[in-house]
C-alpha cells in the first residue's frame, strides 16, 4: 500500500467516526430536549420507541455491525431514554 492511500483511509475513518460521533449525539439530544414537552406518559414512550427503531436501523445499516451489535445499541438507547422518561415524569 502506498503512502498516500493509507493517509486517505485514515482520513476517510476519521470523518466517519466524527460524523457517527454527531449523528449519535444528535439522536440523545433531541429526544431529551422534545420529550418534556410531550406531556402524555404514552406519547413520550412512543416517541422513544420510534427514535429507537431508526437509531438502531442507522447502526446497523450506514456500519459495518456484526449481528450482535444493533441488539446492544438498541438496549444502550432505549436505557438512556428510558431513564431520562422516569427521571422527566418525577419531576412534575
Amino acid at each position: 500500500m502506498s503512502a498516500s492511500y493509507q493517509h486517505t483511509l485514515l482520513i476517510a475513518t476519521f470523518v466517519c467516526r466524527i460524523g457517527v460521533a454527531l449523528v449519535t449525539a444528535a439522536f440523545l439530544v433531541i429526544p431529551m430536549a422534545l420529550l418534556p414537552g410531550a406531556s402524555q406518559k404514552g406519547t413520550q414512550i412512543l416517541a422513544v420507541s420510534i427514535r429507537a427503531i431508526i437509531f438502531t436501523g442507522f447502526g446497523s445499516l450506514l456500519m459495518s455491525t456484526s449481528n450482535l451489535e444493533p441488539m446492544q445499541i438498541l438496549a444502550a438507547y432505549a436505557a438512556i431514554l428510558s431513564v431520562f422518561i422516569s427521571n422527566a415524569s418525577i419531576f412534575e
